[in-house]
């Protein structure tokens, strides 16, 4: 159907493994990792960076929250090559490369190349793939809980991670009438589940919340106002509210939300100018 809003895949999506034969393997220094904070989907990864105790193992770079018309720009020029934009690292990975410059991205320093560019695959290669240099032993993919947290992953992410976009950049008052009402509907799906629970699965953390968290943290101030994800807040979402607040609270999550970064990527950066409100 028409001005439907559709994310482009990931390109890159190799994996970190201590298999004999795996290209990149398992080392200390031998991994950065471009970040946002101001991006959804580069702060799931850094979650997942910071509650693994990994900081010390793969460098954190941080790029500029407004998102120009040449990219992300580091705040300072990615080490070793004295980079300066996240494109420059997908030129040389890959000189023919002629798709989007997203973050996150897993770079590796030995190859010079990236390794990965996709936020889900990064999430589970930081939660497994180093645990010979991390003292944290918290799985956020456990074996037995694999099959609810994909259901729950599939379903938020449809319909809330990348939902929001579908609202914001839909080209259509059709597809943005559409993409708000499963937004909604599944907000309120996981509003009734979180009046019975303290997580989307199980009894602890996992990797289901480390992707619905992002999402949340950003919604009254992004989604709702820039997105027109407007029918409801959050905070009027009571267990949703509590929900966000008890994650918060836990230190290795409340540190990696920055909401001035947050707040000059929505409102500065040129391409949120593009998005059209399709409501009344």
């Amino acid at each position: 159907m028409s001005g439907h809003y559709t994310r482009i895949a990931s390109t890159f999506r190799n994996w970190v493994s201590s298999d004999s034969n795996a290209p990149f393997s398992p080392q200390k220094g031998r991994y950065q990792l471009c970040i946002s904070y101001a991006c959804p989907w580069a702060h799931r990864v850094l979650l997942m960076l910071r509650l693994k105790g990994l900081e010390d193992i793969i460098e954190a770079c941080v790029v500029d929250p407004i998102l120009d018309e040449l990219g992300w720009k580091f705040l300072e020029p990615f080490q070793p090559g004295n980079i300066n934009y996240v494109s420059e690292l997908y030129q040389r990975s890959n000189s023919g490369y002629d798709g989007k410059n997203t973050v996150p991205v897993l770079w590796d320093k030995k190859t010079k190349r990236i390794v990965n560019n996709e936020s889900s695959d990064i999430m589970r290669i930081l939660n497994s793939a180093f645990d010979q240099f991390t003292s944290v032993t918290a799985d956020f993919y456990p074996q037995d809980l694999r099959s609810n947290i994909d259901t729950t992953n599939a379903l938020v992410y449809e319909n809330i991670n990348n939902g929001v976009y579908k609202c914001g950049f839909a080209q259509s008052k059709i597809a943005y009438d559409e993409a708000l009402y499963n937004l909604f509907t599944c907000l309120n799906s996981l509003e009734s589940r979180l009046s019975k629970h303290n997580y989307l699965v199980g009894n602890a953390l996992t990797e289901a919340d480390l992707r619905l968290f992002p999402t949340l943290i950003r919604f009254d101030l992004a989604y709702g106002p820039v997105f027109h994800c407007n029918v409801k807040r959050i905070v009027e979402h009571p267990n949703l509210k509590r929900y966000i607040d008890r994650l918060y609270d836990i230190p290795e999550i409340g540190s990696t939300v920055n909401m001035d970064h947050i707040e000059q990527h929505f409102y500065e950066s040129p391409r949120m100018k593009q998005i059209v409100d399709f409501r009344g």
